[in-house]
């Protein structure tokens, strides 16, 4: 399976999914009109990296901000890795945030929530 790497732009996060390490990472801006033009490879990369994930699998995510459109395929990635956990794969979720970014840290509590794998909500300066 081929690592999944994306620049990031002033509208899309950068993507680095690596399968060999297990460490799914997106870091920056996602605010695209069409969120499913970036999401659905995504989904379609982790779709198969399910087949035979490594044995952690952390899901890192640096976002600076995040519009709604994104938000709901961040849950679906979310939902994605939790089906992982729930068939024995050791995974998580990192929310890494800025100290002073009480939107974003607020925006982790939330999806905290939302599945049973654990959710680590981590914060710099």
């Amino acid at each position: 399976m081929e690592k999944l790497f994306l620049e990031p732009t002033d509208d899309c996060p950068a993507v680095d999914f690596d399968p060999i390490s297990g460490t799914l990472r997106l870091a920056g801006r996602s605010i695209q009109e069409d969120a499913s033009t970036f999401y659905d490879p995504l989904y379609e990369w982790i779709g198969s990296y399910k087949q035979s994930p490594a044995p952690k699998t952390v899901l890192e995510l640096q976002l600076e901000y995040m519009n709604s459109l994104a938000t709901r395929k961040i849950v679906g990635l979310i939902f994605e890795l939790d089906d992982c956990y729930s068939n024995g794969v050791d995974a998580q979720v990192t929310w890494l945030c800025r100290e002073n970014d009480d939107v974003m840290r607020e925006r982790g509590e939330e999806l905290k929530n939302i599945a049973d794998l654990p959710f680590e909500i981590c914060l710099f300066n």
